[in-house]
């Protein structure tokens, strides 16, 4: 009969000696770059691992705590990331935000604790809730709870999960290949729209007139940006305009936080932090109608354009939104109120799809944070097509948007359902109902006591060696003698 009525229940502490890790003095140049390998959280992978992000010297580890970690142990996140896990391919070292076995007793696979702590994890988190950082301590996890099956029944265990989560691991290999597989979809489906190339069929034996847009004032264009970003050939009654021919720009600002009577009203007031979606209507800060009236700051209207200019996420990303209420914003944002020859989500999606060739004319601004230079910005050249076009490229766009967001909805759903798949295999494994017990293995009780007189006979030896090297005051022994 399955189930765990034949395994022993003992802690971690009596089935490994749990050490450690340490971090050599930062400021010391020559604690680093050797080559020792130094593990980090960041290098836990969940399995084994053959390499390590940053390395130590020989005089960075006599002059630190970081330890030596033999080859196929187990590893373990105490801190941030806890539960996160590895089993060392390589002789390499730690930080103190990693445990390690030095030692596992009992001959009892490494695999085994490691799938064990795999299936704890969401209990591990739970013990390292409470403080600024989550984090579990030496004594939390020697203390955790261990269930301890005979040694061939943990083999077996351990042969079925490896054959089973081996196919749950290809399935979310492939599984992970489609956000990837998506959003070159949907780069394809913004470079064909904003060319023309998505509604070549559509202008066939149409003759539609160019829009026109008022003359601005010219923008000095110290770069050269429209002549770089207007050299593509566009179709007929297509035609470039300069970014600031568009539409009105408007800056953004932030009322005084010293008075309370601009804070906390119902009209967004939106930031970087906000500009996470699409279309937007909400905002983290919400300011009042006061602060509209009584400060520099501008109502920006319904169907606007917003556009980051100034922050650390334009190192790898350019935040876009479409305003779908009336708002505000701060100072790190420009917004563009569409001519009425021009379709706002047209202007979201061509903007998308420049998005990474206006990051890479970004410069740096006060304190290391990351600006797009407004010169840049408004002698930036768009394929402009007929506002009836314009019309049909968004339908088109939105339609196969829809389509990628169907596939990304159910990726999601897939996602959930194999890491459930995982951790119901996991849980029947400890359940003691994944293989069938058998009568003629060693029981439990006397694994765990030969466990415990290898540990006892380990920290016997272990003391006699320190005794030994403990060196003799001859003077004190004559002393002694003499009296």
């Amino acid at each position: 009969m399955m189930g765990k009525e034949h395994w022993v229940e003992t802690q971690l502490e009596s089935i490994a000696k749990w050490q450690s890790g340490g971090t050599p003095k930062a400021t010391v140049s020559e604690y680093y770059d050797g080559d020792i390998p130094w593990l980090i959280i960041g290098d836990l992978n969940d399995g084994e691992i053959y390499h390590s992000a940053k390395r130590i010297t020989e005089n960075g580890l006599e002059n630190s705590s970081a330890k030596w970690v033999p080859i196929d142990s187990v590893l373990i996140a105490m801190y941030g990331s806890i539960g996160k896990l590895g089993i060392s391919k390589i002789k390499c070292t730690t930080n103190q935000a990693i445990a390690f076995t030095q030692t596992i007793y009992g001959f009892i696979p490494k695999e085994y604790i490691f799938y064990y702590l795999k299936y704890s994890k969401d209990t591990l988190l739970d013990l390292g809730k409470g403080g600024a950082q989550s984090n579990i301590s030496l004594t939390v996890l020697n203390a955790f709870p261990f269930p301890l099956p005979p040694l061939n029944e943990q083999k077996r265990i351990v042969e079925k999960l490896n054959t089973i989560l081996s196919r749950v691991k290809s399935a979310k290999a492939r599984l992970e290949k489609i956000p990837a597989i998506l959003k070159k979809f949907r780069q394809s489906v913004l470079a064909a729209a904003c060319s023309g190339r998505l509604t070549e069929d559509w202008r066939e034996g149409k003759d539609l007139p160019p829009i026109v847009l008022p003359t601005k004032k010219e923008i000095a264009d110290p770069d050269s940006i429209f002549a770089e970003t207007s050299g593509f050939e566009l179709p007929n009654n297509w035609q470039y305009y300069k970014f600031t021919e568009l539409g009105e720009l408007k800056s953004g600002g932030t009322p005084s936080k010293g008075n309370s009577k601009f804070w906390d009203g119902e009209l967004p007031w939106v930031s970087a932090k906000d500009m996470k979606t699409d279309y937007l209507c909400d905002s983290i800060d919400k300011i009042t109608k006061l602060a509209i009236e009584k400060t520099n700051v501008k109502l920006i209207p319904i169907h606007s354009l917003l556009f980051v200019v100034r922050g650390m996420i334009l190192i790898h990303t350019l935040p876009l939104a479409v305003t779908k209420c009336n708002l505000a914003i701060n100072q790190d944002l420009k917004a563009l109120i569409p001519d009425k020859n021009l379709l706002v989500n047209y202007l979201l999606f061509y903007f998308k799809s420049q998005a990474n060739f206006i990051l890479q004319k970004e410069k740096e601004a006060s304190h290391g944070t990351r600006r797009i230079e407004m010169s840049t910005l408004q002698n930036w050249a768009v394929a402009c097509p007929p506002l009836e076009e314009q019309h049909e490229i968004v339908r088109r766009v939105e339609k196969l948007f829809a389509v990628a967001d169907s596939l990304e909805a159910k990726y999601k759903k897939a996602t959930a359902r194999v890491e459930k798949i995982e951790q119901s295999i996991l849980a029947k494994a400890f359940r003691g109902e994944l293989v069938e017990p058998d009568p003629n293995d060693e029981p439990a009780e006397e694994l765990l006591k030969r466990i415990m007189e290898e540990k006892a006979k380990l920290e016997s030896e272990k003391k006699s060696k320190l005794t030994k090297k403990r060196p003799i005051n001859n003077n004190a022994t004559t002393k002694r003698a003499k009296k």
